[in-house]
């Protein structure tokens, strides 16, 4: 009976006999089978980041007391393997696939115990076992559970970010969670203190064959009672038919859509970016502003001409007398985007629009010195109208200078910044009289009068018409219930309006809601995108699919946060952040979708044919028996974090944003993000879920075991993690790459990676765990080569640990 156990040489029982010659047979037929077993990891030998994240692939050799990444000397195996996946070139394969069960040997062994997976690896195979080339169909990513007798997996509703939400293409997730009844507190109850089911996805990506997935001893995955497998794997067949017959063979680029960014001599398919093809096509609702002031921002710039004109016309043009003009044009010393200038002589209007392709501009909108804007005109005399000049040149010329019209002997009023008399809005009213009164309103009702602010400059009537000239400081105190202008922001003002049937203020008669938008007087004013709704349509699956603004992981938030710790995307401008620059990346590769255009389909009737495989490593669990020993293993929850916050992707742009530097160095592009540890834990009990769950009760902070980034073959150059507070380096990763060499090349194909990960504990080779607060500030450095443009990268932490307890 021969099993891989520790510290490194295979052990094997033997039954003892009496005859020498006998024992000595046995004695060597039992070295010919397990020198037959003991093959050593799937996948070969591995690499570690720690502790200087150079990894050597000589240094295992050279030092003695370099870490033990030989998994095979860790316990016992079992082997899974997915359902077998069919594709053709450019289709992407991205679903929760159907149930594997666990080998009943294992399921009979462990039924009512729990196992302890202490690492796997991973690998794509034919039917014979070949290993299907990393250049054939690309592992964007996975993640997959092993689930016990006592849980399920369910749907549930989740942020459109989360990946699984992108494949599910609903707003929903798949998770994996215990069916027992657990009580509070969760962690004292001994009925629910091990895991059900058990969630994977660390080292996932075109690196996840020859990524270290193990942990150190006595550390490990805790499933109780397991029976079956789970998998939800995104692949893209990348596989050039006509060129690369045999695994192995160099890789040459198969076709690419339009949008794709890699040169026609990559070492790497275009396609594996998921490039929006012509397949695709947007659908774009937006409302607009104007801006007197500062810059729209990435996330608020209108990003072509026609949107730009139309908006322009919306916004400004309000009367007959008014004319416009449209000029596209790439000037950086303009604001980029949208903007126009307005002229007028007092009896006509010239508005000139203009649409500024020179995105890299950091020029501002305009002085925001003196501004003007008037309410559509409806030619309609009983209706409410009213013209602003704001004046905000210097601290002793600081005014609003208001113009109302309305019926003449019924009062009118008009409420600022407000679609709706709930909002409570600062309301001037003028009665039949001609007496002006300001008020905050209720909801639904007259509200309170306000003491006096507006200056009556002048009031006249003409006809059935009544015009008020007011002035009144430009701001006031919003806390009493007065509007203040700000220029600083979006000045398009929504307002209601309300005419009644007597002089005196009471109930209305009409009501209606308008916006007056501001403009500045002699400079340039921007049009900004205020609110953006869009889908992504042609999608195989589930054909239109709604944009996703908002995202979250622990923390919720916009896609890309402004000005924001967390993340950098939204000041870098970067085009993932907003559905009208949006050229590639998850929202274009939905399950089945294919990536190329409509008049490339290559090789359609040629298929490959493949399964996912999984080889487990395990050890018995033993708990813990007070007075005599602890548990066997410690069991790491998952903590996880996006550089990319909360995109859960970007683009790297060609040239990046910093200088090549030193010759023969290459363009670079640099995201940062800080969070606190306390960002990533999510207090609910990881034995119930262990999808996102790690617990937390009375926790002081958290032990780092396992720590590895998540990026995309082609552009990966450097992972840190810092802890922030204390300016040290935790974990730094440097991807391998793969090279083309004559004859086979398993898990060295060109241009691909591995990422060996960081990890601590209590062993030789190892730093001890790292030991994080609560409140304990994290940064996150990731750097991109940016020679050439990609889309739909990734920077996310996949981190294991345990919760640091009070005594």
């Amino acid at each position: 009976i021969c099993w891989p156990a520790t510290p490194t040489p295979p052990q094997c029982s033997m039954l003892k006999m009496t005859h020498p010659m006998k024992t000595l047979l046995i004695t060597v037929l039992h070295l010919m089978l397990c020198a037959t077993l003991s093959v050593g990891n799937m996948n070969g030998d591995y690499l570690i980041g720690n502790p200087d994240g150079v990894p050597d692939p000589f240094h295992g050799k050279s030092q003695p007391h370099y870490f033990d990444t030989n998994l095979s000397a860790r316990g016992e195996y079992f082997d899974v393997e997915s359902p077998q996946i069919n594709s053709t070139y450019g289709l992407v394969y991205w679903t929760l696939m159907d149930t594997v069960s666990l080998p009943q040997t294992i399921i009979n062994r462990f039924n009512d115990k729990t196992i302890a997976i202490t690492g796997f690896e991973a690998d794509q195979v034919m039917a014979d076992g070949t290993s299907v080339p990393i250049n054939w169909a690309y592992n964007h990513h996975y993640v997959f559970w092993l689930n016990g007798k006592d849980s399920e997996m369910v749907r549930i509703p989740t942020f459109r970010s989360d990946h699984m939400s992108t494949m599910n293409g609903d707003g929903t997730t798949w998770m994996g969670r215990s069916t027992k009844a657990c009580k509070l507190p969760y962690e004292k109850d001994e009925n629910c203190s091990i895991p059900t089911t058990q969630f994977f996805a660390e080292g996932n990506g075109g690196e996840f064959r020859k990524s270290f997935h193990g942990y150190p001893r006595g550390f490990a995955q805790l499933v109780a009672s397991p029976i079956e497998f789970k998998i939800a794997p995104m692949q893209i067949d990348t596989w050039n038919r006509d060129k690369m017959q045999h695994p192995g063979d160099p890789f040459v680029p198969g076709p690419v859509p339009k949008a794709a960014q890699s040169p026609p001599d990559a070492h790497y398919a275009g396609i594996l970016e998921c490039p929006c093809t012509d397949r695709i096509f947007k659908r774009i609702n937006a409302s607009y502003a104007t801006r007197v002031a500062g810059m729209c921002g990435t996330q608020q710039r209108v990003w072509n001409a026609s949107d730009c004109f139309e908006a322009v016309q919306e916004l400004v043009v309000v009367g007959d007398n008014t004319t416009m003009t449209t000029v596209t044009v790439q000037d950086a010393t303009i604001a980029p985007g949208c903007t126009y200038g307005v002229v007028s002589n007092g009896k006509h209007t010239a508005i000139h629009a203009t649409f500024n392709t020179a995105s890299e501009s950091d020029a501002p909108c305009g002085s925001g010195n003196e501004v003007h804007g008037s309410t559509p005109e409806t030619g309609d005399t009983d209706a409410v109208s009213m013209t602003l000049l704001l004046r905000n040149s210097s601290a002793d010329a600081q005014e609003a200078h208001i113009t109302l019209r309305g019926p003449a002997t019924v009062w009118f009023g008009v409420g600022f910044n407000a679609t709706q008399m709930s909002d409570l809005p600062y309301t001037i009213v003028v009665d039949g009289a001609g007496h002006v009164s300001e008020r905050q309103l209720g909801d639904h009702a007259a509200g309170s009068e306000l003491n006096t602010l507006v200056s009556v400059v002048s009031n006249t009537v003409d006809g059935n018409v009544r015009t008020v000239e007011l002035v009144r400081p430009l701001r006031a105190d919003a806390s009493a219930g007065y509007y203040s202008f700000d220029l600083s922001a979006e000045t398009t003002l929504p307002l209601i309006t309300a005419i009644g049937s007597t002089a005196a203020f009471g109930y209305h008669r009409t009501r209606g809601v308008t916006s007056l938008s501001l403009s500045n007087v002699g400079t340039t004013t921007c049009v900004c995108a205020t609110g953006v709704r869009g889908e992504i349509c042609g999608n195989a699956i589930g054909g239109c699919i709604p944009w996703n603004n908002h995202g979250g992981q622990s923390v919720t938030g916009a896609r890309c946060p402004v000005d924001s710790p967390f993340s950098e995307l939204a000041q870098l401008d970067n085009p993932t952040c907003n559905v009208q620059q949006y050229q590639g990346g998850l929202a274009c590769c939905h399950h089945l979708n294919i990536l190329t255009d409509k008049d490339q389909n290559p090789w359609p009737d040629k298929l490959l044919q493949y399964r996912l495989k999984f080889r487990f490593y395990f050890e018995e669990y033993k708990p813990a028996v007070a007075g005599v020993h602890a548990a066997s293993h410690q069991n790491l929850v998952r903590f996880y974090w996006q550089t990319e916050s909360f995109a859960g992707e970007y683009d790297v742009p060609k040239g990046g944003n910093s200088d090549a530097g030193a010759a023969g160095s290459v363009p670079t592009y640099t995201i940062r993000s800080e969070w606190k540890v306390q960002d990533m834990i999510w207090d609910c009990n990881p034995a119930e879920s262990s999808d996102k769950c790690t617990g937390k009760g009375n926790a002081t902070g958290i032990n780092l075991i396992y720590a590895g980034g998540h990026c995309h073959a082609p552009s990966c150059l450097s992972f840190e993690l810092w802890n922030a507070d204390t300016n040290t380096l935790l974990c730094r990763q440097t991807p391998v790459y793969g090279r083309d060499s004559p004859g086979p090349q398993r898990f060295q194909e060109d241009g691909y990676i591995a990422l060996p990960p960081c990890l601590w504990g209590h062993e030789a080779g190892l730093a001890p765990p790292a030991f994080l607060g609560m409140q304990t500030n994290l940064r996150s450095v990731k750097v991109n080569n940016a020679t050439f443009g990609h889309y739909g990268e990734m920077a996310s932490w996949q981190m294991r640990g345990v919760l640091v307890h009070l005594a």
